[in-house]
């Protein structure tokens, strides 16, 4: 393996001042890192990824449970977590289901719809007639489950996704 710069791991990790890294090698003992320049072994570089990689970064990932309101839901895709939180929702908030979902557009676009041919790409939410957008990445995905999570007044920090 090549090694890298600090600052190459800065960019990579989307760490915007060098010296956060250089600092936390410092505080390791890790006295040979000193400027944005300094060379960084593959295996110091692995340990600065885990020391700045953000956890709720899915991208490159993939799904295996989410769990909210404390159950525990098996996934393979992404798309399964919007779909099963919005199942979720329909069973603990029926009255108010369809006026959410409905009402959820982005700027340009419905994110739900009764109507598959509205939705570029689309899943079936359960037992409701309802579609849900499901063209979006890992990151995109986790973020609108939390999204409809917010809407129905639920925490959305209640949902839990694990990814390997």
């Amino acid at each position: 393996m090549v090694s890298t710069t600090v600052y190459i791991l800065a960019k990579e990790l989307g760490v915007k001042k060098c010296s956060a890294i250089i600092n936390k090698c410092q505080e390791h003992n890790f006295s040979t890192i000193k400027t944005p320049m300094s060379r960084v072994s593959p295996g110091l570089a692995g340990l600065i990824r885990e020391w700045f990689s953000n956890p709720d970064d899915f991208q490159n990932k993939q799904p295996n449970s989410f769990t909210f309101l404390g159950a525990n839901y098996e996934v393979h895709e992404w798309n399964e977590i919007l779909i099963g939180v919005c199942r979720i929702m329909a069973e603990k908030e029926p009255e108010k289901f369809q006026r959410v979902l409905l009402s959820f557009r982005g700027p340009k676009r419905s994110y739900f719809s009764r109507n598959k041919k509205e939705l570029e790409q689309h899943k079936e939410i359960p037992n409701t007639g309802i579609y849900a957008m499901t063209k979006l990445g890992a990151n995109a995905m986790v973020r609108r489950s939390k999204d409809v999570i917010k809407r129905f007044d639920y925490n959305p920090d209640d949902l839990k996704v694990m990814a390997v």
